[in-house]
């Protein structure tokens, strides 16, 4: 019942009074382990050093995951998303576990029957199968239909009436095989109405490697998005929003096919970029001192070795900033906190507080200055985690590595704000918002 008051709670406080747009709620995929913030901050403890090892390596591998060139096919499965969502498919309704990463294009499921599709994680138990078989609305989609496009389709040579086949294949040579289907998606209208959708999305019959969940639904640019599909049918906005708890706290809400209250929300333009949330930085201030970071740093370009430019991305845990500019960064705030450095841990750097002393009064704020004009203003907590580090002593951690190029700015920036992505007319916007209710 607690769970359901808060729900309705943080429904009210972020979103507009209409009843169109569709409502997902999130649970963050590490928040739940042992060792993390929210189960130890019982005991006035910061995560664990194994629990940061599992952030920092996740926040790793998804900075190099956006780097690649033929996005969304490279990468490893574990680096999508960091929130996942339950979602209905079929009738009767079947109901499975889905990373939501707006850093991906479809929504695929495993799929009955399914090769190697049940392998064994710690994050989300249990994990569920499609049966299309068994729903009395499903489809197989031909060749012929309007969304069988894109990199990974396979149709034969057969002609039109061919099954529209698919194959993913991944850096660490795990890869997703089957073929795009039609079916209802179940969802919840703002106003609490359910109702449902026809959507074109991904059946995995074949599956190598390890996927800890039911599937991935993503929130990406083009038309096969589950957010652009239903917006077509229903006459909708192509925009979206969300409101993330972070890791301490766990949960949030995605609203998709209208846009939030935006009262008192700051916009910048999204880039004429077709893969990723791309936004132009100008500037980084430490308190009121702009560092003098020369703008070509994050400027966006696309060539045969990797990405370069500044993405949004909420599956990314922490940020990667240009390695020039976030060594510039961390002498800035270095110079300025009261607290020591220490050992560090997990490969980061850590500060250490005498005793009576807060994060929130011992280090500076930061504001990251956009294209247009408008500011994110970032408190502490924005940019240090904190870890148990030994007799129930925590440190405070610089998670802000660098990247040869690409700026990424995740969750850890992202948290408590209502992010707005409105695709339609090409701006992201934020605001500040509780979103631990």
């Amino acid at each position: 019942m607690n769970s359901f008051l808060n729900l309705c709670f943080l429904l009210a406080l972020l979103l507009a009074a209409g009843e169109g747009a569709g409502i997902l709620k999130l649970q963050h995929r590490y928040s739940g382990l042992e060792g993390s913030s929210k189960q130890n901050e019982k005991l006035g403890l910061g995560m664990s050093k194994q629990h940061l090892q599992h952030l920092v390596e996740h926040n790793d591998r998804r900075g190099r995951f956006l780097q690649g060139i033929s996005f969304p096919l490279k990468g490893n499965y574990s680096d999508l998303g960091l929130y996942y969502t339950e979602i209905g498919l079929g009738n009767p309704v079947q109901k499975l576990k889905v990373i939501v990463d707006t850093g991906s294009d479809i929504l695929w499921v495993k799929c009955s029957p399914c090769r190697s599709c049940l392998s064994k994680q710690d994050i989300i138990p249990p994990l569920s199968i499609y049966n299309l078989s068994a729903s009395s609305t499903s489809s197989v989609s031909s060749c012929s239909d309007p969304l069988c496009t894109g990199e990974e389709v396979v149709c034969s040579r057969s002609g039109n009436n061919s099954a529209c086949a698919y194959v993913s294949s991944y850096q660490d040579k795990s890869a997703s095989v089957g073929a795009y289907v039609r079916d209802d998606m179940h969802y919840v209208l703002h106003g609490g109405n359910a109702t449902t959708s026809r959507i074109f999305f991904g059946c995995a019959t074949n599956i190598t490697g390890s996927w800890p969940v039911d599937g991935i639904m993503g929130f990406g640019l083009i038309s096969k998005t589950v957010p652009n599909q239903i917006a077509t049918q229903r006459n909708m906005s192509r925009v979206f929003s969300h409101c993330l708890g972070g890791e301490k706290h766990g949960g949030g809400i995605l609203e998709f096919g209208e846009a939030p209250n935006t009262t008192e929300m700051v916009f910048t333009p999204l880039l004429n970029v077709t893969t990723h949330y791309n936004v132009d930085l100008l500037s980084i201030s430490v308190n009121s001192k702009v560092l003098p970071i020369d703008p070509k740093e994050f400027s966006y370009v696309r060539n045969s070795t990797n990405n370069t430019g500044v993405i949004i991305d909420s599956g990314t845990t922490f940020v990667l900033l240009t390695t020039k500019a976030n060594r510039m960064l961390f002498q800035e705030i270095k110079s300025l906190t009261t607290a020591k450095l220490g050992p560090k841990l997990e490969g980061l750097e850590c500060f250490y507080l005498k005793s009576g002393l807060t994060m929130e009064t011992s280090f500076p704020n930061v504001t990251l200055t956009f294209s247009g004009g408008s500011t994110m203003k970032l408190k502490p907590d924005n940019y240090l985690v904190m870890a148990e580090y030994k007799k129930k002593r925590n440190g405070y951690c610089y998670a802000w590595s660098s990247a040869d190029g690409l700026t990424i700015f995740g969750e850890i920036v992202l948290k408590d704000k209502l992010v707005f992505y409105d695709v339609e007319n090409r701006r992201i916007g934020w605001k500040g918002q509780n979103c631990s209710s």
